[in-house]
This record gives C-alpha cells, structure tokens and sequence, in this order.
C-alpha cells in the first residue's frame, strides 16, 4: 500500500518554540485504508539537530518512522475460549 503524506503542520509553545511538527498521512488498497497523524518534536531528533532547521525531506523521513514505530502490530496471545 502507498502511504503519502498530505500535509505538515507546525505547533509552538508559549514562547514560540516548535514543540511538534505533525504530519498527516493516508493511504489505501482495495477495501483497505490507513490514515494517521504523528507528531514529530525535538525529543525525536538526535542532540545536534534543531527542528527549525529540518527540510520537509527530513521531517518526512522522521515521521515515516514514528508511524512505523507507533502502528506496529504485535500479536497479542489469544483470549481464554478463542
């Protein structure tokens, strides 16, 4: 399935820092959709970085991985009588 992000949306604190980019993405195959908003902050980036400074390539590329870190599946055991 292609997941495209539609759109990126900065957030500030009181003092006018970027505390969250949020990206938007969705996407679907089929009978299938997934839609979804992450929020990349500065917690997110490694020390050196600063989120002003970031391209939307490499906003893009940090939300991609929260959304596959977020909306990974792990199976859970079965319930008792399934």
């Amino acid at each position: 399935m292609e997941i495209k992000m539609m759109s990126l949306e900065y957030s500030f604190d009181e003092n006018g820092k970027t505390d969250c980019v949020s990206a938007n993405f969705n996407g679907g195959q089929d009978k299938e959709y997934i839609n979804a908003r992450v929020c990349v902050t500065p917690a997110d980036l490694a020390e050196e970085q600063d989120i002003d400074d970031l391209s939307r390539k490499q906003l893009e590329k940090l939300a991609r991985a929260r959304l596959a870190e977020i909306a990974a599946v792990s199976e859970q055991p079965a319930e008792k009588g399934e």
